[in-house]
């Protein structure tokens, strides 16, 4: 399959997230806050972190499968989204089995379309 339908089908869940994410910045900031404790402030600045990654690092993901260059720049965002996946799931999704499962699968997805690079 081509790398640039696999790269999509990868990252479509981190690009409809960091939309959604950009559209309700304070709305996310205090549901991390709630989850978390952490000042609003911090909350906030954590989300634009995460929009960031992941519209950002998808980009560069998909920039560099149909070009075929920056390849050290798309593995370093896929390590960037693994490392968000994993963070996510152990502090925000432990009491979900659904999720952790899903989370899990996007892991794999992203570590097999990191070896595509």
């Amino acid at each position: 399959m081509n790398i640039i339908i696999q790269s999509v089908l990868v990252l479509l869940l981190f690009i409809f997230s960091g939309a959604q994410k950009l559209f309700s910045v304070n709305q996310t900031g205090r549901l991390l806050q709630s989850k978390s404790g952490m000042p609003l402030v911090l909350c906030i600045l954590a989300i634009v972190g995460v929009v960031v990654l992941e519209l950002l690092g998808s980009g560069i993901i998909l920039y560099s499968a149909s070009t075929n260059s920056k390849k050290m720049f798309a593995r370093l965002s896929i390590i960037g989204l693994i490392l968000f996946t994993v963070l996510a799931t152990l502090f925000f999704h432990m009491t979900e089995p659904d999720q952790i499962l899903k989370n899990l699968s996007v892991i794999g997805g992203l570590t097999l379309l990191y070896d595509r690079f």
